[in-house]
């Protein structure tokens, strides 16, 4: 399991548990199906997935997690459209329009009905938690999914505290910066060719560039000019390449080919035995890449 997009968060306080505790822990709100009146239900699943019964899923130093979330398909127009169909009917039958205590039930009682009928979409998200090292990485690519973990995670184990990393100076700032000057990145740090612009104000456009030269002069006059840089990528000493965003989220996550070299050098035949290798590889990677990012961030001056 190979994130591409991560949020990372410190542990606030040590934490205490064990992968045994806190895999009881989390059996108190397990994932189940979900119900014919229920329009969502998350709950904890196994990382490993079929091949798995634990639901933390340890190796080393690392510990997975697999948030599953269900929910019915209930398109809002299809809602809107028979609530249409059945207010027009009894205002006909009854001669007066509704009020909106009426609606509102007929909106409800739409929904009920329809609710059954609908598709049932599966989705995972998948955190790793590295207590001695202090970090709740999770693979999300929206703040709204990680902020639905990390939410539950807390109902589930409310001795876990989190706090966003605090930096020095802003990230965006910085990223300026090393556009402006390639000689002020940090050692093991390089450009990569994509970047985003962004204009101050409301006002302001943004100008996204892929597969570019980001020292081309027409590029650097937008920065010199007062556009800031929301994203950039980087690579990270040959081994990750990322698109750093303003927030200090990471998309766009690349493993490069060396690692993933030692990843297949030490995968066994099995599921089980590949997936420990590749989360102890993983880990051990992104362990390494936020202690250096935190060490510029909160170093800058």
């Amino acid at each position: 399991m190979w994130f591409n997009n991560i949020r990372f968060y410190r542990l606030a306080v040590p934490f205490a548990m064990d992968a045994a505790q806190l895999d009881a822990a989390l059996r108190t709100r397990p994932a189940r199906a979900c119900g014919q009146l229920e329009e969502a239900v998350e709950g904890w699943s196994a990382p490993l997935g079929r091949q798995g019964q634990m639901l933390v899923h340890q190796a080393e130093r690392a510990m997975m997690l697999c948030l599953e979330r269900q929910e019915r398909l209930l398109p809002a127009s299809v809602v809107r459209d028979e609530c249409e169909e059945r207010q027009w009917q009894q205002e006909a039958k009854q001669g007066r329009n509704l009020n909106r205590r009426e609606k509102t039930e007929i909106k409800e009682q739409v929904i009920q009905e329809l609710l059954p009928k609908a598709f049932v979409r599966r989705s995972r998200t998948f955190a790793c938690l590295m207590p001695q090292d202090g970090w709740l990485i999770v693979n999300a690519s929206s703040q709204r999914k990680a902020d639905a973990l990390i939410e539950f995670l807390q109902k589930t184990v409310s001795s876990l505290l989190l706090e966003i990393p605090a930096t020095h100076e802003s990230p965006g700032e910085l990223m300026r910066r090393w556009m402006l000057d390639e000689r002020t990145l940090p050692e093991g740090f390089t450009l990569e060719d994509s970047c985003t612009l962004t204009s101050q104000g409301e006002q302001g456009g943004t100008i996204a560039c892929r597969q570019e030269d980001l020292g081309k002069d027409e590029i650097l006059a937008h920065i010199r000019a007062g556009k800031a840089v929301s994203k950039l990528a980087l690579n990270w000493r040959q081994r990750v390449s990322f698109v750093l965003e303003e927030d200090l989220s990471l998309k766009r996550l690349r493993f490069d080919d060396a690692v993933m070299e030692e990843a297949a050098d030490g995968s066994g035949d099995d599921e089980i035995t590949r997936f420990d290798s590749d989360l102890v590889i993983m880990s051990g990677e992104l362990r390494q890449l936020l202690a250096e990012l935190m060490q510029i961030f909160t170093e800058a001056t």
